[in-house]
């Protein structure tokens, strides 16, 4: 009987809880960054999925730029706005920066300038792979935002 509550307590005999009865197993976090988003492209010719998507995501306007966590749920809008929005992983320097510009005190958009010496010279139709501005820039975004600030 004795040993029928120890298990009760520990949990199964050779399992790797501890002997306390509240204790839970660690569960590992992962620390995850933040993914800055700029619109590029505007309106015309946009589906009303797209625009609810960018909607969303508090991208109203060429030039908006904001910050999401890197979750799967935020993957999968980026994934629907690719050809209107160019991302990537934001240093932590940048996002200070950005955060000393902010539109306003409850805003969640930061309103960027056009970037001086302009956008890549294949222009807003292309992916950034291919030499023009949409889609997936990495760390590359933190350079292309700190010439619009």
């Amino acid at each position: 009987m004795a040993d029928a509550k120890k298990i009760a307590k520990t949990g199964t005999p050779g399992s790797p809880r501890t002997a306390s009865a509240g204790a839970k197993p660690e569960a590992k976090t992962e620390h995850k960054g933040l993914l800055a988003l700029i619109r590029i492209r505007g309106a015309p010719k946009m589906s009303e999925q797209m625009v609810d998507t960018l909607d969303y995501l508090n991208l109203k306007t060429r030039n908006a730029c904001v910050l999401v966590p890197d979750t799967p749920s935020f993957r999968g809008m980026i994934k629907k706005v690719n050809s209107f929005i160019t991302w990537g992983e934001v240093s932590d320097e940048t996002a200070k920066q950005l955060d000393a510009k902010r539109a306003g005190p409850k805003k969640h958009a930061f309103r960027l300038h056009v970037p001086s010496k302009g956008l890549e010279r294949k222009g807003i139709k292309l992916p950034y792979k291919a030499g023009g501005v949409l889609g997936y820039r990495g760390k590359d975004i933190n350079e292309l935002i700190m010439r619009m600030i």
